[in-house]
């Protein structure tokens, strides 16, 4: 009983499609599904395996993935305690943001984002500042440069697996 605790599962609220994570290890339905939406939102800009790395990272690729500490949401954990702006297409989520668990709203949100920042402040910053925002500016954080180079590494990774 102790180890079924680390089960997740859960309903894809966009596609009905079942989520069943232990640890890392996401089914390989929902692998397909998540790979065709990072698919989707890559650009010249944010290529479809850093936006992979990215969830990885900020979420482990679970969509259900919430952290009450922020609070966010989903895949690419969102930031949404009801009155934050981001001033991109299709937001804001709802009044309870449950919609930042549908992956690929999720990830339509977060695509957007992180193409700003790479846009604005460059690929290295750009990282960054989707997980630390007050690292635009000045001197980056110890902890900032750790998370860059978990997304880093885990982008080229991704890469060299094609």
């Amino acid at each position: 009983m102790k180890n079924l605790s680390k089960i997740i599962i859960g309903i894809s609220l966009g596609t009905g499609l079942l989520w069943l994570k232990y640890s890392t290890t996401v089914l390989p339905d929902a692998r397909s599904e998540l790979l065709s939406i990072y698919e989707k939102y890559n650009t010249n800009l944010v290529s479809k395996y850093l936006l992979r790395a990215l969830a990885i990272v900020e979420s482990s690729e679970n969509p259900l993935a919430y952290n009450p500490n922020d609070p966010s949401y989903g895949l690419m954990q969102i930031l949404w305690n009801g009155k934050n702006k981001f001033y991109v297409d299709g937001w804001p989520p709802g009044e309870n943001g449950k919609e930042l668990y549908y992956p690929d709203y999720n990830v339509f949100i977060g695509s957007q984002i992180i193409n700003y920042n790479v846009k604005k402040y460059g690929l290295f910053r750009g990282i960054i500042c989707y997980n630390n925002w007050n690292a635009r500016k000045g001197v980056i954080p110890l902890k900032s440069w750790n998370y860059f180079m978990k997304v880093f590494i885990t982008m080229k990774r991704l890469e060299g697996l094609g």
